[in-house]
């Protein structure tokens, strides 16, 4: 029985040493969010979640999950607004920040920027990460993100980007989406 709890106590010695040696990497996740990695983006001075999201949650938990978020030891967290959303994607012209789609941070009425190019602008799954319209350096589930961004003609609903297709939509707040928090940055 001695050899027994000396060798439970050993495993959880070593386990323990490299738990500590990986820098903690079996508590690095949060309501499904890997909380470590983050990619910079220069050109639009914004850092993503490089992991987000593996499980949809409707828009009031997707907000509270960004704003009390500390994915790389610093705060700051939100959701995108829609045009921020737009400028991850890549390789999908019609979704992407200019593209055909009208729907801006400016313009957030589905009746006159919900034009018909934001509906599927893309090939389902065609895009050039694992089938997703978004940079190599971004992992996820290739599917809808909430945005911040409100329609001002619809009450409660949200615009979306779907990075299966491209397509903008807006979603009810009860409905489920993933989420993928962004901050701001100040490159040197």
């Amino acid at each position: 029985m001695k050899l027994r709890k000396r060798l439970a106590f050993l495993l959880l010695v070593v386990f323990a040493a490299v738990g500590a040696l990986l820098g903690g990497a079996c508590n690095d996740h949060v309501g499904g969010i890997r909380r470590s990695a983050v990619v910079s983006d220069q050109t639009a001075s914004l850092v993503w979640q490089q992991f987000a999201s593996s499980a949809a949650v409707d828009w009031y938990r997707a907000n509270a999950i960004c704003t009390s978020g500390n994915f790389d030891g610093a705060g700051g967290w939100r959701l995108p607004t829609i045009s921020e959303l737009r400028s991850l994607t890549q390789g999908c012209a019609g979704a992407a920040p200019g593209g055909a789609c009208g729907v801006t941070d400016e313009c957030t009425t589905l009746g006159d920027c919900g034009n018909a190019a934001c509906y599927l602008p893309c090939a389902d799954n065609g895009g050039p990460t694992a089938g997703c319209w978004w940079p190599s350096d971004v992992a996820g589930v290739c599917s809808a993100y909430w945005s911040s961004t409100a329609t001002t003609d619809n009450p409660g609903w949200y615009w979306t980007l779907d990075f299966s297709t491209g397509s903008v939509l807006s979603a009810n707040n009860e409905t489920t989406q993933l989420v993928r928090c962004v901050r701001g940055t100040t490159f040197e």
